[in-house]
C-alpha cells in the first residue's frame, strides 16, 4: 500500500469517527498562502494531520525565509485573542544586541 493510500485509508477513517460525533468536516481544502498578489501558493489541508500547531505556525515553519525582516506574525483565535506567533527579525537582532550587552 503506498503512502496516498495509506493516508487516504487514515483519513476516511478520521472522517468516519468525526462525523459520528457530529462534527462536519471537510476532507480536503485548499487555503491561499502568501503575501504578495502573484507570488501566493495554494496548499491543501486534511484533517488527517492531527497536530496542535497552528495554520500561522506551519505557516512561519515551512515558509519563513519568504517572510520580510520587519514583518511579525499574530493569529486571532475565535474568541477574539491575539497572539504574536513570530516577532520581526529586525526585532529579534536588536533584542539579542540589548541581552548581550546586559
Amino acid at each position: 500500500m503506498s503512502h496516498r493510500e495509506k493516508g487516504d485509508a487514515f483519513a476516511k477513517r478520521v472522517g468516519e469517527h468525526l462525523c459520528r460525533g457530529g462534527k462536519l468536516v471537510e476532507r480536503e481544502y485548499s487555503v491561499e498562502i502568501g503575501f504578495r498578489t502573484g507570488s501566493r501558493d495554494e496548499h491543501r489541508f486534511d484533517f488527517g494531520n492531527e497536530t496542535s500547531e497552528t495554520l500561522a505556525e506551519y505557516y512561519v515553519r515551512q515558509k519563513g525565509h519568504l517572510i520580510p525582516d520587519d514583518v511579525e506574525i499574530w493569529e486571532l483565535s475565535s474568541d477574539g485573542d491575539a497572539r504574536q506567533v513570530m516577532a520581526s527579525r529586525t526585532w529579534r537582532r536588536l533584542r539579542s544586541r540589548i541581552a548581550d550587552t546586559s
